[in-house]
């Protein structure tokens, strides 16, 4: 993944992207941890893995009229833009822990502000996918579930010869099969490959 110039965490989450848009025909609120262990007492920011940019990369990868150079590129712009967020998050400049905090600022039987009543604000912040990464040598896999019930917690590990994602969901409340993406994962990923 490295020779190919792409970061490993980039890579996986256009997969990610790739086999969602597959399964489902859109892309769904994706949550990714950017550590902020920078800063004195630091946790997480939201990476937000969804962006115009994988919106072109996913859209552009299921067209058949889309050549291949143009997929790679839209494939490589995808993964900057998903790098370059992920560092502004780590560097503090992420958004969605601000706006948790503001939100919860809120007295009780205070009017929100429009932006916290917006529906699409709302929807961008319902981690349908939440994802994060521990990737080691002496680890076979980990886990945990996902976070909406709606969706699909995808904890993942990409190492020097070998790609693990778990997949965990409700299929009886979210009425969606790790099966199947699991099927769609493994077909994103081997396209990419190839």
């Amino acid at each position: 993944v490295k020779q190919n110039g792409f970061s490993p965490d980039a890579f996986i989450q256009q997969i990610i992207q790739l086999a969602v848009y597959k399964y489902l025909g859109k892309q769904l609120p994706t949550y990714e941890a950017a550590s902020t262990r920078k800063y004195f007492k630091g946790r997480t920011e939201t990476g937000r893995s969804v962006s115009l940019e994988s919106a072109t990369f996913v859209q552009d990868w299921e067209n058949p009229a889309v050549g291949a150079v143009e997929k790679v590129n839209s494939l490589r712009a995808s993964a900057k833009t998903h790098s370059n967020y992920l560092k502004m998050a780590a560097d503090g400049h992420g958004v969605d822990r601000h706006f948790f905090g503001l939100k919860n600022m809120l007295k009780s039987g205070e009017i929100a502000p429009k932006l916290f009543q917006d529906p699409l604000f709302n929807y961008s912040g319902t981690w349908l996918i939440s994802t994060s990464q521990l990737s080691s040598e002496y680890f076979e896999g980990y886990g945990w579930s996902q976070v909406n019930d709606n969706g699909f917690g995808l904890a993942y590990m990409l190492n020097n010869d070998w790609m693990h994602i778990n997949i965990v969901n409700k299929p009886e409340k979210s009425g969606l099969s790790v099966h199947k993406l699991h099927y769609y994962l493994t077909q994103a990923a081997d396209e990419i490959l190839d």
